[in-house]
């Protein structure tokens, strides 16, 4: 039980019919001016104090390491991209997250050439996130960290560029950990280039 003190201050916010009034969202709904917490609880939900409304930024600026909404990418562009070995999976680029909950997701891009410009196929193609380093996709489309995107078969040329997709999928990371972007081919020559991305949502 609460002492005296504690029940005299929660008594004064007792209606007569023994319901309890919230003085925050007392104050709040009213846009009470005198209330003196009402310029910190502006500042922090925003000037249209609207509950359940989180304001977001209004430039175009980034999210500090560690708040939610921090942006985290790394790109390998076409000039750039990896000759893959026939039926291996290969590491196209690593990103490290510190302790959280992410969203990531990666873009694959697959060509003949380091240009895009070549002709010719291969029998498949694709891309995946996993924190396991050259990690191989069996059956991980169930699973609740690992994803990949497949596309096959395919032919190359200077106005078909295919992409696959991975993600968005779940990393909820108790210590910092490293997520690769693995990508595979069945058919050579075969280069891939493309995007790792996450996002801290909490």
């Amino acid at each position: 039980m609460p002492g005296a003190q504690g029940q005299s201050w929660f008594t004064n916010f007792l209606r007569q019919d023994n319901s309890y009034q919230d003085p925050i969202v007392n104050n709040l709904n009213s846009n009470n001016p005198s209330w003196p917490y009402s310029s910190i609880l502006a500042a922090w939900l925003g000037a249209s104090g609207n509950r359940g409304q989180i304001p977001g930024t209004q430039t175009n600026d980034n999210a500090s390491p560690g708040n939610v909404g921090e942006y985290i990418s790394s790109t390998v562009i076409l000039a750039n991209a990896l000759s893959l070995a026939n039926l291996t999976n290969t590491n196209l680029q690593t990103i490290s997250l510190t302790p959280g909950d992410w969203d990531v997701s990666a873009t694959g891009a697959f060509t003949h050439d380091t240009n895009g410009s070549a002709t010719g196929g291969v029998n498949l193609v694709y891309a995946g996130i996993t924190s396991v380093s050259g990690g191989a996709f069996i059956n991980v489309k169930t699973d609740s960290t690992d994803h990949f995107g497949e596309l096959g078969p395919i032919n190359f040329g200077l106005t078909n560029v295919p992409t696959v997709k991975a993600g968005p999928s779940r990393f909820s990371l108790a210590v910092t950990t490293t997520i690769y972007m693995v990508v595979f081919t069945s058919g050579t020559p075969c280069f891939a280039s493309g995007l790792l991305r996450a996002r801290r949502v909490r």
